[in-house]
């Protein structure tokens, strides 16, 4: 599934709750404005846009607390994320408590013409020529030449492993993997599925291999490509339980092993115009959730599915009103086998 697929829309039930979550949206002026930024500090800063906070969980603090001494002002609060990267470590975890109201919500987007990247990878140092003789046996004569290398566990990256083994029954990975990314772009690893000569396939540009047991990274680079990222990040990038009448617009979600968004037993949360790129597993996951609104997002990289929407009605049969709608889905489900056991290209 390599080719632009324009997802027009992919469940479209009750369209009142479509309207009942927007109504936050006409409440006027913002009750409450905070601000994030890359160099915000959380220890002596107050949120303010002079001296904004570093982190989400700095917001979200503050947040509760003016709930717990029954100080919050009345009308939307509004979180502005200004532009830059902020690294995954840990990730975001959301739940009840950081919940707005119908015609007040909470809302989470990136400042005015800025972009705000969330960032899960980790960037691989310098590379050099392949000397070793035993490995240039080992490649293709046509790579021989090609092929540059870097030892990135010596250089500090920590999560070298052997390929993940596939779970039939669930449909999915069973562990988290890592991708090579140049320039945003996914490279295929070069790997034969099940007798592991993998160096002996890295037969052409933009395939890789990384040793588990060396730590070695080889890669055929491709023309003209500037930066080199290994996903790092391992665990979801957005956990969302039991969350309602919040919003995330505009913001960047990249290089993770496993998960991007993971939301569950949720009411009137909208996500929209934000970009999910290059995951181990799923980019946007809703279960058991009701006036979920996914629209206008650009999902790319993925090894198993864009978006996931289930339980599209409660059990007496009543539709609970989820909209997923002009999203951009691009090269998902590179690791869905195929019928005969292999993994799709």
């Amino acid at each position: 599934m390599t080719a632009f697929v324009r997802l027009l829309i992919l469940l479209v039930v009750a369209t009142g709750a479509f309207a009942s979550a927007s109504a936050g949206s006409r409440s006027g002026k913002p009750g409450l404005v905070y601000y994030i930024a890359p160099d915000g500090r959380d220890a002596d800063g107050d949120g303010s846009k002079e001296r904004p906070f570093a982190t989400v969980a700095r917001v979200q603090r503050s947040i509760r607390q003016l709930k717990t001494n029954h100080e919050l002002p009345k009308g939307e609060i509004v979180v502005l994320i200004r532009g830059g990267t902020y690294p995954m470590a840990p990730g975001l975890a959301f739940d009840e408590y950081d919940s707005g109201e119908p015609r007040a919500p909470i809302t989470w987007r990136s400042y005015p013409g800025e972009r705000p990247v969330f960032d899960g990878g980790w960037r691989v140092p310098s590379l050099k020529p392949v000397t070793d003789c035993g490995v240039l046996a080992r490649l293709p004569a046509e790579a021989r030449a090609k092929v540059r290398c870097c030892n990135v566990r010596a250089a500090g990256y920590a999560h070298v492993e052997r390929p993940p083994a596939f779970d039939r029954e669930y449909g999915s990975l069973r562990e988290s993997i890592t991708d090579l990314y140049a320039d945003g772009v996914r490279l295929d690893p070069a790997r034969y599925p099940d007798d592991g000569r993998a160096l002996e396939a890295l037969d052409g540009p933009g395939k890789w291999h990384l040793d588990p047991e060396s730590g070695e990274l080889y890669v055929w680079p491709l023309k003209g490509s500037r930066e080199l990222v290994l996903s790092a990040f391992t665990g979801t990038f957005l956990d969302i339980r039991d969350l309602h009448d919040v919003r995330f617009g505009g913001l960047t979600f990249q290089y993770g092993r496993l998960d991007a968004i993971v939301m569950r037993g949720c009411k009137n949360v909208r996500f929209s115009k934000n970009v999910i790129r290059g995951f181990g597993r799923n980019a946007l996951t809703a279960v058991r959730s009701d006036g979920v609104i996914v629209t206008n997002n650009e999902f790319a990289y993925c090894g198993v599915r864009g978006i996931l929407v289930t339980d599209g009605f409660s059990a007496d049969g009543t539709p609970v009103g989820n909209v997923v709608a002009d999203n951009e889905v691009r090269c998902v489900g590179c690791r869905v086998p195929k019928e005969s056991g292999e993994f799709e290209k």
